[in-house]
């Protein structure tokens, strides 16, 4: 078992990011970016995952998927659907 959680500090980088990790002892965290970050920050990140030996515990995708404004919903279900 991993424990694990979300960084709540900003930060810019995988440096930074694992740095806060490693503050709070997890071994599991929350996605560091989300989808639309571009390969190379993808990349980075990835690699740091492997370096620390830690996984993801959970994807963000905090979105209205159930509003009843139509326009919302669905962009909030492409959201969801591109996170995961």
């Amino acid at each position: 078992m991993r424990i694990g959680g979300g960084i709540e500090k900003p930060y810019s980088n995988p440096e930074e990011w694992y740095k806060l990790v490693n503050e709070l002892g997890y071994r599991a965290v929350l996605a560091p970016i989300d989808y639309r970050a571009g390969r190379e920050e993808k990349q980075a990140y990835l690699q740091c995952f492997k370096t620390h030996d830690l996984v993801i515990g959970e994807v963000g995708a905090w979105k209205n998927v159930l509003s009843i404004d139509n326009d919302e919903r669905k962009t909030a279900m492409e959201y969801c659907k591109n996170q995961l």
